[in-house]
């Protein structure tokens, strides 16, 4: 037995109606693509995005040593990277503590035992810290503080 499937014969205005869905259904499929093309264009302008750069804040310990970190850093040429040397401090321990820097286990303490919180006098921690974030923007060619890369 040779049965042919036969295909259903389908009316004019059957045929229109599937041609008008498969037009809707193509116009939302190109909508789509061209929202989802525009949306990683503009992702790639932060003006475009939302996105805001993110900053953080000096807290008041370690702004208080602002007068000394600069009086400091002018010793050691590092008067451009006073920010820096704060924002180190309150990375290191929010300016708490006889060893704001955290510098005890650095190569420039000499005076205090090469330990944690070894140091008990903040403005040594200060120095040795001071010389060890020279020592390390030096090393890395550091050009000044805008040298984002480096630092």
């Amino acid at each position: 037995m040779n049965t042919k499937h036969k295909k259903p014969t389908l009316t004019k205005k059957q045929r229109h109606r599937l041609r008008v869905q498969q037009v809707r259904r193509q116009k939302i499929f190109l909508t789509c693509l061209f929202l989802l093309i525009v949306g990683c264009i503009l992702l790639r302008f932060p003006g475009f995005s939302g996105r805001q750069e993110e900053t953080h804040q000096i807290n008041a310990a370690c702004e208080a040593y602002r007068d000394e970190v600069s009086s400091e850093a002018a010793q050691y040429d590092m008067s451009d990277y006073v920010d820096l040397l704060l924002a180190v401090m309150m990375q290191e321990s929010s300016g708490q503590g006889t060893d704001p820097m955290q510098s005890s286990e650095g190569a420039y303490n000499a005076r205090y035992p090469q330990q944690p919180n070894g140091i008990t006098d903040p403005s040594y921690s200060i120095s040795c810290g001071i010389q060890e974030l020279k020592y390390a923007l030096d090393k890395a060619g550091c050009t000044g503080p805008t040298d984002l890369s480096k630092i």
